[in-house]
């Protein structure tokens, strides 16, 4: 059974490629990649939520073992959010993005875009444009928010 989860791991705000590869060929399953959502932690780290097959446990090893093979430091928490008892209430945003990933799997807001999108900084919204394959692959509101903020420089 596929389960949601969050994903936070502590170090650089930007998505190693090795981590990437990780979480796109052995964590998501390829009909789920399209539910991953991945932010920049408060300069901290990366926070990602997607559905996976994977417990918790099964997901940090793999971390583990990717910091081990890269000499990288990857700390990560990795939390069910299908757990009744899961809440970060001292985290800004992240009972919003958790609300919306879940409306999004409900088919409740089938359009619906996670909020901690609008807080994205220029350098995350280039980051995400660079994984996606370019700035033309950016959703309508991604697009608005680029705009935004190199209006701003």
């Amino acid at each position: 059974m596929k389960k949601n989860m969050l994903v936070i791991r502590f170090g650089t705000p930007v998505p190693l490629p090795k981590e990437v590869t990780l979480v796109t060929e052995r964590i998501v399953a390829p009909e789920d990649i399209g539910l991953a959502v991945g932010s920049s932690f408060h300069g901290m780290g990366v926070a990602s939520i997607f559905r996976t097959g994977l417990t918790a446990k099964e997901i940090a090893l793999l971390f583990e073992d990717l910091a081990k093979s890269t000499g990288d430091v990857l700390p990560v928490i990795v939390q069910d959010l299908d757990d009744e008892g899961f809440s970060l209430p001292a985290v800004s945003g992240f009972d919003q993005m958790v609300a919306d990933y879940r409306k999004l799997l409900e088919g409740t807001t089938a359009q619906a875009q996670p909020t901690v999108q609008h807080n994205m900084s220029l350098d995350d919204l280039l980051d995400l444009a660079t994984r996606k394959g370019g700035i033309s692959q950016l959703s309508a509101d991604e697009m608005q928010l680029l705009e935004k903020l190199s209006k701003n420089l």
